[in-house]
């Protein structure tokens, strides 16, 4: 007698894409749901009409690009200063120390009050009323 044929409902896909883009191994989620990693790796080349490796590649992408968002809003919006060095330090070439005469400017930066920084919400203008 055949084994029952496994399918994933909706919230077990929705579980397999967070862990594609936490960037998991194929192995690891299939030690998750409980399969072997041939199962899953059918499934997903069923669903998607592409191989495991490059389902892997795109939802990792993903992953890396949503924390990528998530750490510059938390340093722009001033809830995490360390994010916001670490930031300034990878991704705009900023340094601490140095020579006397390395003006990188982060010092000023910090002292500026950004770390007090709140962002204005936004509020749309409002039309006045034309009095004819």
């Amino acid at each position: 007698m055949a084994r029952p044929k496994i399918e994933f409902t909706d919230r077990e896909w929705k579980d397999i894409d967070e862990m594609l883009q936490a960037g998991m191994s194929g192995r690891s989620i299939a030690d998750q749901l409980g399969i072997c990693f041939d199962t899953l790796s059918d499934r997903i080349q069923k669903k998607y009409e592409a191989d495991f490796s490059t389902v892997q590649r795109i939802k990792k992408e993903r992953g890396t690009d949503l924390l990528k968002l998530t750490a510059f809003r938390q340093a722009r919006d001033g809830l995490n200063t360390s994010l916001l060095i670490f930031l300034l330090k990878t991704r705009a070439g900023y340094k601490e120390g140095g020579s006397d005469n390395d003006d990188d400017g982060l010092d000023d930066l910090l002292f500026q009050g950004w770390k007090d920084y709140k962002p204005k919400p936004f509020i749309p203008p409002v039309k006045e009323k034309t009095i004819l």
